[in-house]
């Protein structure tokens, strides 16, 4: 818009302009929008005096009828740092909702230098991105769940990193050929969670992903304690009758491992039917173990010494 159009838009359109911006950018807007939308320097000035405008982040600022978020937070520090910028790391991870992040810290990418202008905004300056490594959601520039999870391998820890693999590929937002196809591109020299992501994805193998968190961190219990690498998802069939999917199995052992959450197993048709699978498991051979959130969480060792106890005492099926 030339400044001359902008100087002949009528106080309401000025108005609807702004609205529009704040409302698909969760209550905040660049003083560039402002400019552009027909409010003069001293008109965005007068507006911070009367409290129509409030300034969080140096050049962006909020609407105070529009309440505080997270997600208002991150459309403005991505705002202040520029069009280049993209949420990424543990803020790209919540974005994508696969991974629970505790702190309410953004953290964004850019392609130059930037200090952080705010303790609560965390810049890494990184190369520039491949149009690929970048997507839109919730109407937020964020990195790909590859590149995600990639930037992940370097900030958290490993089960925080397997839990946002197995949340990426449950979630349908990847696969495990494409985050090992985009590792194996990205794994030189100076990319910090290379190394931890293809540990990772050497260990877990192309296997059916995780049906929970809870799954996910049984898993890595196993894994941890130098176990076996179990089967996941594993379907029991009594000749051709199907009989149901496990969580994970040992077929060479007959051994198979439910991870019991409250969430699926609570109630009364959960329970008859666990009833029900474990007396036709029985049946067949299997021996079926089951643990729950308070085992994993209150005596880990416990549930590795009953499955260590169980493999070195295999069942044997007729």
């Amino acid at each position: 818009m030339s400044p001359g159009n902008r100087n002949c838009a009528s106080k309401e359109d000025v108005e609807r302009r702004i609205a529009g911006i704040v409302r698909r950018q969760f209550g905040v807007i660049a003083r560039k929008q402002l400019l552009d939308a027909g409010v003069t320097a001293s008109g965005i000035s007068r507006r911070v005096h009367v409290g129509k405008l409030v300034p969080i982040l140096p050049t962006v600022y909020a609407v105070p009828w529009v309440p505080e978020t997270w997600h208002q937070q991150v459309v403005a520090a991505l705002l202040w740092a520029g069009d280049d910028a993209v949420a990424s790391h543990r803020t790209a991870a919540r974005l994508w909702e696969i991974l629970e992040v505790a702190s309410n810290r953004v953290e964004i990418s850019v392609p130059r230098r930037l200090g952080s202008p705010e303790s609560w905004v965390h810049v890494y300056q990184v190369a520039a991105l491949d149009p690929r490594e970048t997507r839109g959601r919730k109407g937020i520039s964020v990195t790909s769940p590859e590149r995600t999870l990639l930037d992940l391998g370097g900030a958290v820890g490993e089960d925080d990193l397997e839990e946002a693999l197995e949340a990426s590929i449950r979630l349908g937002l990847t696969t495990f050929g494409r985050v090992s196809d985009f590792h194996s591109a990205n794994r030189g020299a100076g990319r910090r969670g290379a190394a931890a992501l293809g540990r990772l994805l050497e260990q877990r193998g192309d296997q059916p992903c995780t049906g929970s968190p809870f799954e996910t961190k049984l898993n890595a219990l196993c894994r941890k304690a130098r176990l076996p690498v179990p089967t996941r998802q594993h379907p029991v069939y009594d000749g051709d009758r199907y009989i149901t999917r496990v969580d994970f199995a040992y077929p060479h052992a007959s051994v198979l491992i439910e991870a019991d959450s409250w969430k699926h197993h609570f109630g009364h048709q959960p329970w008859q039917r666990d009833s029900n699978n474990n007396n036709d498991l029985g049946a067949l051979g299997w021996r079926v173990l089951r643990f729950t959130h308070q085992d994993m969480c209150k005596r880990p060792e416990w549930v590795v010494a009953h499955i260590r106890d169980a493999l070195a005492k295999p069942l044997f099926r007729s």
